[in-house]
């Protein structure tokens, strides 16, 4: 039996039914967001801190998002179903990721993320929160926005977040995604354009030889770094009008996407064999 399997039994036993906690929304206005982890207890509080952080850090203010939290991986799945997923997707989804967020909802898988210190929930949180705020920009649509982007930054902010409520510094949560992606072979590494869709970025978390999210929020971290937080924005906004993700990355960056790559490979030192 996997590792994963194991642990989600032996949690499956912990946590009851009555555990699930029930759906949460935001904006809350009438309620103070914690400025740091520690004033952090409930789910509430921290979906506020985290959307506190990203109005101040992005300028970008709350917008309608619900939250809805389901007791273990059978019901994250037929939630994914319903949300429209075929099932094979659906069955992937809920075995790899801990939650998904999409145009105003975020769905939690409550048994993986219950027994986490709240740092850490936070971090899935604003993780997903993030993937709202890309519908959110786009006026709603996913387009072609590349996943690896979508991912990449998501874990991005989430960082971000985390530094800036005091629970992790950001040097020390990157240095870790360095050492994941140093300790994957970087060699096998996949190209950007196979880690555009969700299909594929599927595919590539479920590699064991290779840190797919280390890799994305490295990609993301030197787009940041070259062209500012803003840009990454603007990419997103891109997709309320364009369909075509080579065009969108253009507008938003002033450069290619093979050029970007190769910029990213010379940066991650990926040498193809």
């Amino acid at each position: 039996m996997h590792r994963r399997h194991i642990l989600l039994l032996a949690l499956t036993l912990v946590i009851p039914a009555c555990g699930v906690h029930p759906p949460i929304t935001l904006p809350r206005p009438d309620l103070r967001p914690p400025l740091r982890i520690d004033q952090v207890h409930g789910y509430q509080s921290a979906v506020n801190a985290i959307a506190a952080v990203i109005e101040r850090e992005l300028g970008v203010p709350p917008f309608p998002v619900t939250f809805d939290f389901y007791r273990d991986d059978a019901a994250f799945e037929k939630g994914l179903r319903e949300l429209g997923h075929d099932p094979v997707t659906a069955r992937k989804t809920a075995r790899v990721m801990r939650g998904v967020g999409v145009p105003g909802r975020v769905l939690v898988n409550s048994l993986v993320l219950e027994p986490m210190p709240w740092s850490d929930r936070v971090r899935v949180l604003a993780h997903e929160l993030t993937h709202c705020l890309q519908y959110e920009l786009a006026g709603g649509n996913r387009g072609a926005s590349e996943q690896w982007l979508r991912e990449g930054f998501a874990e991005w902010v989430a960082l971000t977040v985390l530094d800036r409520l005091r629970a992790r510094p950001y040097a020390e949560t990157r240095d870790r995604q360095w050492a994941a992606f140093r300790g994957s072979a970087r060699s096998r590494a996949p190209r950007l354009d196979e880690m555009v869709d969700l299909q594929g970025w599927i595919t590539v978390v479920g590699r064991r030889d290779f840190a797919a999210y280390s890799q994305a929020f490295l990609a993301a971290e030197v787009l940041v770094q070259r062209h500012g937080a803003p840009a990454v924005i603007s990419y997103f906004r891109q997709y309320a009008s364009i369909r075509d993700r080579s065009t969108a990355f253009r507008a938003a960056f002033g450069e290619d996407p093979a050029a970007f790559e190769a910029v990213l490979e010379a940066r991650l030192g990926i040498k193809r064999r």
